[in-house]
């Protein structure tokens, strides 16, 4: 009998692009916007998590609508 353990596959990002998400809430908003004035490169992942470009969660996001 084999055990297995579950495959996940890796979380993909891609580059956080402001004209197509923004934060969720106020707090969002204005970490991302600092960051971005920094010059941090951020990504999201398909969980709407944003990230600097160290890898550190910073802020959550949702697509504009």
């Amino acid at each position: 009998m084999f055990l297995t353990k579950p495959i996940t596959p890796p979380i993909i990002r891609k580059e956080f692009d402001a004209s197509k998400y923004r934060g969720v809430d106020n707090a969002d908003i204005k970490v991302i916007h600092l960051a971005l004035q920094n010059g941090e490169k951020l990504t999201i992942d398909r969980y709407g998590h944003i990230y600097t470009g160290d890898g550190r969660w910073i802020a959550d996001g949702i697509e504009r609508g």
